[in-house]
């Protein structure tokens, strides 16, 4: 019987490496035989991105988060393994998971690792993820 049975892949639709994540994460889940969910968390501060915080429109928050979606939905396409679910979230990268890991009852969290272009401002997501999740966690050098 395997470890995990619920899989949630955090991932960014626009990083270059994010099809092979998915690729990989696909690959996991089939060799558990686990439901794959994905999420994407338009990075921000509380619940709030900061595209909402910069420009103070909520529709211009939305539009980015459909787009995101879609091109996420786009991405797992071709991935050769059922996604159970899309998510999307704004706000605090590490809280958002969290909250999804709570939701839907995550066994493993998968994220990829790399260095962001404003990590001065983000900080470490894995370090994050890492202090506030209470289930395991894969990061993928991509």
């Amino acid at each position: 019987m395997s470890p995990y049975k619920t899989i949630l892949l955090a991932v960014n639709p626009n990083e270059s490496d994010a099809q092979s994540l998915i690729k990989k994460a696909c690959g996991i889940a089939a060799f558990h035989q686990a439901k794959l969910h994905l999420a994407y968390v338009e990075p921000g501060v509380g619940d709030h991105s900061y595209n909402d915080i910069e420009f103070g429109l909520a529709e211009y928050g939305e539009e980015i988060s459909e787009q995101r979606l879609t091109h996420l939905a786009s991405l797992a396409k071709d991935a050769g393994y059922e996604i159970a679910a899309f998510h999307m979230a704004r706000g605090d990268v590490a809280r958002q998971v969290k909250k999804l890991n709570n939701e839907l009852g995550i066994d493993l969290v998968i994220s990829g690792h790399h260095h962001h272009h404003m990590g001065w401002l983000m900080g470490d997501i894995g370090a994050e993820l890492s202090k506030k999740l209470d289930r395991d966690l894969l990061l993928i050098k991509a």
